[in-house]
């Protein structure tokens, strides 16, 4: 499905996409939610407006095709995707630019630009999203020194798109905007705030020189779309991983192609994947009580719990056992 429409303010965005997706936005003051249509998936598309130039995504889709977005572009954007789950690719006046991937952190400012992007329907696209006119921050910078200081960064971000990943600081501010309790004005504030905290820490990490630009090498199209095929492989076979030759032939690339373009695409080995994705999956499995460790263990496809063990302590800095009563006593005290 494939929708193009031109923007000439930050907050266009949503109300062009509902017309192309033929769905109304509801509206409840300064919250609007945008309803998939049954025939395009599930989920919605939550948008705050915070204050004027700035706003404010929460996405949560499944969708059943590819949903893409030509966007000829009349304004400024300075844009901050925190990136959950799912996965995206984009161009830049028709040039391919990157492919973003799930966890991390994209940071973007187009300037009058001929945008199109690609939202995968391969996994569940969910994240937060933050869509802001640069002249909003411009009113915290008020000295000639400050100003500099502030157009020098942006500028380094004009017509790019740039990968960072996701620290746990930051993942742990979206998931609490993702977990709002509040209602009315308290949530609105509360979203300000942490809106502005994503904003101040991306800032902060910036001038420090802490934050690492993960650049992708363009790949062709029909590369990328192979990459993205072999690690959804992956992630459905992680109790019994295919090998690299068998993975190289289900996706149609050379295993010198699979190891070099999986690595610079996603920022990791394959076998840096199957470790990550067991370790999530075997956490949810203790987590949500399914499972003793042991258990947990195998059905990830470890076979030594020590290994397991191992493996899960240098992830989550403890041991399988002392997860669960952590996630027990954290549970407890939610209904205290």
């Amino acid at each position: 499905m494939l929708h193009q429409f031109q923007l000439t303010d930050v907050h266009q965005y949503m109300d062009h996409l509902s017309e192309g997706i033929d769905s109304q936005l509801s509206l409840r003051g300064w919250e609007q939610q945008l309803k998939l249509p049954e025939r395009l998936g599930q989920g919605s598309i939550m948008r705050m407006m915070i204050r004027p130039g700035m706003e404010v995504l929460v996405e949560n889709l499944v969708l059943r095709e590819n949903l893409k977005l030509r966007i000829d572009q009349d304004c400024q954007v300075l844009g901050f995707a925190y990136r959950l789950s799912g996965e995206g690719y984009c161009e830049w006046n028709s040039t391919p630019t990157t492919t973003s991937t799930s966890p991390g952190h994209t940071v973007f400012f187009t300037d009058r630009t001929k945008v199109y992007l690609e939202t995968s329907a391969v996994t569940k696209s969910y994240g937060v999203k933050v869509r802001l006119d640069p002249k909003v921050l411009s009113d915290y910078f008020e000295t000639p020194t400050e100003q500099n200081r502030l157009e020098g960064m942006i500028q380094h971000y004009r017509n790019t798109i740039r990968h960072h990943p996701l620290n746990p600081m930051t993942e742990k501010i979206v998931y609490e905007m993702l977990a709002c309790s509040y209602t009315g004005a308290m949530k609105r504030l509360f979203i300000e705030s942490k809106t502005l905290e994503l904003i101040l820490l991306f800032m902060s990490e910036q001038e420090e020189g802490n934050l690492l630009d993960r650049t992708i090498p363009i790949q062709s199209r029909n590369d990328l779309e192979k990459l993205h095929l072999a690690r959804q492989v992956i992630v459905n076979h992680l109790e019994q991983p295919l090998s690299i030759q068998a993975l190289s032939k289900t996706v149609g690339l050379s295993t010198t192609k699979l190891k070099k373009g999986f690595r610079e695409l996603f920022g990791m080995t394959i076998f840096d994947l199957v470790r990550e994705q067991r370790l999530q999956k075997a956490a949810w499995l203790l987590e949500t009580n399914q499972m003793k460790v042991c258990e947990a263990a195998v059905s990830v496809g470890y076979s030594n719990p020590s290994n397991f063990a191992s493996a899960f302590r240098k992830k989550y800095n403890c041991n399988p056992s002392e997860f669960i009563q952590q996630t027990r006593h954290k549970q407890n005290e939610s209904f205290t």
